[in-house]
């Protein structure tokens, strides 16, 4: 609508996957069906995604991307050594107790969720109830150097055109005949610029008629993307592209819910 959406699949595969090595039954059932994993067990996908995560991590020298986990437990509980072993080792998860009734115990969380962000994301939690009785946040950073060097201007002041249709001054990013992967489809264009060793890259789509964005995006289907993705042929193209920021709150508990984890 008018709101951008900032998400990260793989970090909610995370949190569901360490969510798994604490239930069981109809609950782990569940899980593992949202998850499309089968018969898999908690175990399965521990080793999964803690040799995942660390291709990630290893994958390009010249990117930074880290996944830290922490869990906290009320004061009063004792924590199950299995769970917190198993988060430890896959996820290189910490579980600590906390006093969830105290007001420190929001300054805590929200301090350790900066520090882990580098400052990124400054308050995950506005309010926790006194009567939580657990918290497990998972959080991913990345920091990529584009593979091609910005060779003419950068930083310059320009127009952008809105979901409005409006013309909207902002500063670019400036290329000068770099270097792309471009594809061209019936209703839209994707640009594809490589970061670091090209391990990974971001795709951007372009609706040719921007008056519309989001009746594409309405529109916009799996399909659609693999398609620009297998035709995208490299390329030497003059580009601008805005700085932009984008923040993103919601409570996934109706997400879960829709795909039947209830």
């Amino acid at each position: 609508n008018d709101s951008n959406v900032l998400i990260s699949p793989y970090g909610m595969q995370l949190t569901l996957a360490m969510m798994a090595n604490g239930a069981k039954g109809e609950t782990l059932r569940e899980i593992t069906s949202a998850m499309h994993t089968g018969a898999a067990t908690a175990a399965d996908l521990n080793a999964y995604y803690k040799t995942l995560t660390k291709a990630l991590v290893d994958a390009d020298d010249r990117v930074a991307v880290n996944f830290l986990s922490a869990f906290w437990y009320a004061k009063g509980l004792s924590a199950n050594p299995d769970f917190t072993a198993a988060l430890s080792n896959a996820y290189g998860a910490t579980s600590s107790s906390i006093d969830f009734s105290s007001p420190d115990a929001l300054g805590t969380i929200n301090g350790w969720v900066s520090k882990a962000t580098s400052g990124k994301v400054s308050k995950l939690f506005s309010y926790l109830p006194p009567e939580t009785q657990a918290c497990l946040a998972s959080t991913m950073t990345f920091h990529g150097r584009w593979s091609q060097t910005l060779l003419a201007f950068n930083n310059v002041d320009s127009y952008f055109t809105n979901n409005k249709g409006e013309k909207e001054k902002c500063t670019m990013f400036g290329y000068w005949k770099t270097d792309a992967n471009i594809a061209q489809g019936d209703d839209a264009n994707m640009l594809e610029l490589e970061y670091g060793n090209g391990s990974f890259v971001m795709d951007v789509i372009v609706p040719k008629d921007s008056s519309k964005i989001n009746e594409y995006v309405a529109g916009l289907s799996i399909q659609k993307i693999n398609t620009l993705l297998a035709n995208l042929r490299g390329s030497v193209v003059n580009l601008e592209m805005p700085k932009f920021e984008a923040t993103y709150s919601n409570d996934l508990i109706g997400a879960f819910k829709t795909l039947g984890v209830n």
